[in-house]
């Protein structure tokens, strides 16, 4: 089946409906896969309700009885109430009736389609919704994906029909220059990252290219060729959207989402036009608190990985990107906190790895209680904080099996 046969079917059992529960995943992707679909169903004349969770247990699941889509979750369980509609690119463990996912139509789902991706094929059959093409690319931005593939073709068709204009120029978030070199994570500039400009002698008001090289010059050897890329390179734009800049848009949402606030993140994503000021003041909040627990990360032992502590578990994703995607490690790395007598933990693998990470923080964490998951190089895991020695055993037994 190809992936437009599968949103064509999932769209036409949608239509069947006069309200669906929507439950999406809290990051940029799952926010954004949401979003794109409730426009949708709004213009269809179809009710929606929406909420954002990490993840979901059989018995919530069971006990909902009305009409229910999962965007950028459901794909791991291995199964779902008859009738249980899903939107995802994670890898499957049961090919529901109305399950679209790329990897179910032998596409990549890892890099050249997200769930956000899937989600506007699926808006494509309930009516026009050309125009939301910006938040598909929010969400593949969000995820690290690539512009390959199908998403390629989302970016593309939004910029042939004016919705998504591109150009080069720096890629960092933020209303001015001043806020994109402070707020800076992805990637973490050594010595301006966390500091107000004025002190740190970079010229703001100067041209974007100067300013590229004036960080550059600043961060000396800090600075990768990867940091580099991540830092100036294509930008994309979208009239349409309450905030245009995608790069911009898609911090705004991730950083809503993992501070606990996706509601406003999704209001953005709406275009009520009335949430983006909140939503800019929880990004700074949270970008700082990603970068100050960066700064203050404490190494922790664990055989055949890097591992460290952080103090807030809403970073443990963001540290373990930055670490990651800037350095490009070359042996797993590990990134825990604790939360509500939990242990919160996120893994990255290097990109030549042949084991699949996601299989193994899910195996190594049911064995002790929790539950896990995620991609092939990316993924998380909890776990009761009492287990946390015996989870490390058994990770460290999968690491090097």
């Amino acid at each position: 089946m190809t992936i437009d046969t599968a949103a064509r079917k999932l769209a036409e059992y949608m239509r069947e409906h006069d309200h669906i529960r929507i439950i999406g995943h809290y990051d940029a992707d799952g926010i954004a896969a949401a979003s794109i679909i409730c426009h949708a169903l709004l213009r269809n004349g179809t009710g929606f309700h929406l909420t954002f969770r990490s993840r979901l247990s059989y018995e919530e699941l069971y006990s909902l009885k009305e009409p229910l889509l999962l965007c950028d979750l459901g794909s791991s369980y291995e199964e779902l109430p008859e009738g249980t509609m899903v939107i995802d690119h994670h890898l499957p463990k049961i090919n529901g009736e109305f399950h679209v996912n790329p990897r179910l139509c032998k596409l990549d789902g890892e890099f050249e389609l997200s769930s956000s991706g899937a989600a506007y094929f699926v808006a494509q059959h309930l009516g026009d919704n050309r125009d939301l093409a910006g938040l598909a690319v929010a969400g593949m931005i969000g995820d690290h994906q690539h512009m390959a593939g199908k998403n390629y073709e989302i970016l593309n068709e939004g910029i042939a029909n004016g919705f998504i204009t591109a150009d080069h120029g720096l890629l960092l978030p933020g209303r001015d220059t001043g806020e994109r070199i402070k707020y800076a994570i992805h990637p973490y500039l050594n010595g301006l990252s966390g500091r107000d400009p004025d002190t740190t002698g970079l010229d703001i008001l100067s041209g974007e290219k100067e300013i590229l090289s004036a960080t550059i010059l600043k961060t000396g050897d800090a600075l990768t060729e990867e940091k580099i890329r991540m830092l100036y390179g294509d930008r994309f734009m979208a009239s349409h959207e309450d905030v245009e800049d995608l790069h911009t848009l898609t911090a705004i949402i991730n950083a809503c989402g993992k501070s606990g606030s996706a509601d406003t993140a999704a209001a953005i994503c709406l275009r009520t036009g009335s949430d983006v000021k909140e939503g800019w003041e929880i990004t700074r909040t949270f970008r700082m608190k990603v970068i100050r627990d960066l700064e203050n990360a404490r190494s922790i032992a664990l055989n055949g990985a890097s591992a460290m502590e952080v103090d807030s578990p809403e970073t443990v994703s963001e540290i373990a990107d930055i670490i990651a995607y800037e350095q490009k490690i070359d042996e797993p790395i590990f990134v825990i906190s604790y939360k509500d007598g939990q242990l919160i933990v996120s893994g990255r693998y290097p990109p030549d790895a042949d084991t699949d990470l996601g299989n193994i923080l899910e195996s190594c964490a049911k064995m002790h209680g929790g539950d896990g998951g995620g991609h092939r190089l990316r993924a998380g895991a909890n776990v009761p904080d009492k287990k946390k020695e015996v989870f490390f055993m058994t990770l460290e037994e999968a690491i090097a099996s």
